[in-house]
């Protein structure tokens, strides 16, 4: 009869320690995983463009200039090359550094820096809405005839 009874019994333990395994198993997996990972998480580190010292980057100034006192941009946009009627050549390109920085290239030589483009935009906003309030619905940028 005791033959019986642990021929019963073996079947159930073995289902039970399967449950046990499938609900064990993947927590323990999951904190270890954590574990490893929390332990080497590092707080990323800025922008580049948050560590460069944009101050001394002046109006008139060569590109060659800007490379080696701020390196090259994070993204740089080709805004195209304008032929003037005396035959001029006139290339504008825009150095992007990070999400708000922008330095205006023409001719390889700084024409203008924006240190935080939101506050350009935020003057640009301001006279739209400026001329709205006065009643001006005319369009800001007048078709060339």
């Amino acid at each position: 009869m005791s033959e019986v009874l642990i021929a019963a019994t073996i079947p159930e333990m073995i289902r039970r320690t399967e449950l046990k395994i499938n609900l064990v198993l993947p927590a323990l997996l999951f904190f270890s995983l954590y574990s490893c990972h929390s332990s080497q998480v590092k707080t990323p580190a800025p922008p580049a463009s948050v560590q460069r010292d944009f101050s001394k980057v002046k109006t008139g100034m060569n590109f060659a200039d800007v490379l080696k006192l701020v390196g090259a941009p994070d993204e740089e946009v080709d805004r195209g090359t304008v032929l003037d009627k005396y035959g001029n050549q006139t290339r504008t390109t825009e150095w992007h550094y990070g999400d708000y920085t922008v330095i205006t290239i023409v001719n390889d030589t700084v024409n203008t820096i924006i240190l935080d483009t939101r506050n350009v935009d935020a003057r640009i906003q301001h006279i739209i809405d400026s001329a709205r309030m006065a009643g001006d619905s005319a369009p800001m940028v007048q078709p060339s005839n």
